[in-house]
Protein backbone atom coordinates (compact mmCIF):
# COMPACT_ATOMS: atom_id res chain seq x y z
CA UNK A 1 0.00 0.00 0.00
CA UNK A 2 1.45 3.23 -1.52
CA UNK A 3 1.14 6.27 1.60
CA UNK A 4 -1.53 9.01 0.22
CA UNK A 5 -0.26 12.11 -1.21
CA UNK A 6 -2.57 14.63 -0.08
CA UNK A 7 -3.50 17.21 -2.38
CA UNK A 8 -1.96 20.29 -2.36
CA UNK A 9 -3.89 23.42 -0.31
CA UNK A 10 -4.94 25.72 -3.03
CA UNK A 11 -6.20 29.10 -1.67
CA UNK A 12 -7.34 31.73 -4.16
CA UNK A 13 -7.38 34.98 -2.61
CA UNK A 14 -10.84 36.91 -1.65
CA UNK A 15 -12.00 40.26 -2.28
CA UNK A 16 -13.69 41.56 0.53
CA UNK A 17 -16.41 44.29 -0.05
CA UNK A 18 -17.13 46.73 2.72
CA UNK A 19 -20.31 49.16 2.61
CA UNK A 20 -19.75 52.76 4.12
CA UNK A 21 -21.83 55.13 5.50
CA UNK A 22 -22.41 58.87 6.24
CA UNK A 23 -19.01 60.60 6.99
CA UNK A 24 -16.83 57.35 5.90
CA UNK A 25 -18.85 58.18 2.55
CA UNK A 26 -18.20 61.76 1.79
CA UNK A 27 -14.54 61.23 3.22
CA UNK A 28 -13.41 58.48 0.58
CA UNK A 29 -16.03 59.81 -2.50
CA UNK A 30 -17.50 56.13 -2.53
CA UNK A 31 -20.11 54.14 -0.98
CA UNK A 32 -17.70 51.32 -0.38
CA UNK A 33 -14.23 49.61 -0.21
CA UNK A 34 -12.65 46.79 -1.22
CA UNK A 35 -9.56 44.58 -0.30
CA UNK A 36 -7.90 41.94 -1.25
CA UNK A 37 -7.47 38.68 1.51
CA UNK A 38 -5.26 35.75 1.03
CA UNK A 39 -8.21 33.91 2.38
CA UNK A 40 -8.51 32.00 5.29
CA UNK A 41 -5.28 30.14 7.41
CA UNK A 42 -3.13 32.04 4.88
CA UNK A 43 -1.98 35.19 7.46
CA UNK A 44 -2.77 35.99 11.00
CA UNK A 45 -6.83 35.44 12.01
CA UNK A 46 -8.91 37.91 10.18
CA UNK A 47 -10.85 40.63 13.01
CA UNK A 48 -13.16 43.43 12.62
CA UNK A 49 -10.09 45.68 13.90
CA UNK A 50 -7.37 44.18 11.34
CA UNK A 51 -10.14 45.11 8.87
CA UNK A 52 -10.38 48.78 10.06
CA UNK A 53 -6.67 49.30 10.88
CA UNK A 54 -5.67 47.89 7.30
CA UNK A 55 -8.40 50.30 5.94
CA UNK A 56 -7.20 53.50 7.62
CA UNK A 57 -3.21 52.82 6.73
CA UNK A 58 -4.81 52.81 3.06
CA UNK A 59 -7.42 55.77 3.63
CA UNK A 60 -5.01 58.37 5.91
CA UNK A 61 -7.32 61.30 5.34
CA UNK A 62 -10.11 59.23 7.12
CA UNK A 63 -8.23 56.94 9.42
CA UNK A 64 -9.75 58.35 12.79
CA UNK A 65 -12.74 58.01 11.28
CA UNK A 66 -12.54 54.48 10.17
CA UNK A 67 -10.71 53.72 13.51
CA UNK A 68 -13.68 55.13 15.90
CA UNK A 69 -16.37 53.04 13.69
CA UNK A 70 -17.93 49.76 13.83
CA UNK A 71 -17.80 46.94 11.68
CA UNK A 72 -21.17 44.87 11.38
CA UNK A 73 -21.13 41.55 9.67
CA UNK A 74 -25.10 40.80 8.51
CA UNK A 75 -26.96 43.93 10.18
CA UNK A 76 -24.89 43.06 13.38
CA UNK A 77 -21.85 44.86 15.29
CA UNK A 78 -19.16 42.96 15.89
CA UNK A 79 -16.20 43.77 18.26
CA UNK A 80 -12.60 44.93 16.88
CA UNK A 81 -11.28 41.37 18.14
CA UNK A 82 -14.22 39.21 16.53
CA UNK A 83 -12.84 36.66 14.00
CA UNK A 84 -14.19 37.43 10.49
CA UNK A 85 -13.11 33.98 9.12
CA UNK A 86 -16.60 33.09 8.68
CA UNK A 87 -17.79 36.18 7.50
CA UNK A 88 -15.72 35.69 4.39
CA UNK A 89 -18.13 33.44 2.48
CA UNK A 90 -19.76 34.52 -0.48
CA UNK A 91 -23.18 36.92 0.42
CA UNK A 92 -21.88 38.03 3.38
CA UNK A 93 -22.54 41.92 4.07
CA UNK A 94 -19.76 43.97 5.72
CA UNK A 95 -20.72 47.66 6.47
CA UNK A 96 -17.86 49.93 8.46
CA UNK A 97 -20.02 52.61 10.07
CA UNK A 98 -18.98 55.92 12.13
CA UNK A 99 -20.55 57.46 15.26
CA UNK A 100 -23.77 59.50 14.74
CA UNK A 101 -25.41 61.71 16.48
CA UNK A 102 -28.64 62.71 15.97
CA UNK A 103 -31.10 65.04 17.94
Amino acid sequence: MQPSNPLPSIHVPITIHIKVFAGLREGLSCDRVSFSHPGPGQTRELTAGRIKSFLAASHPNVAVLIQSSRLAVNHTFVDDDASLELALASGVEIALIPPVSGG
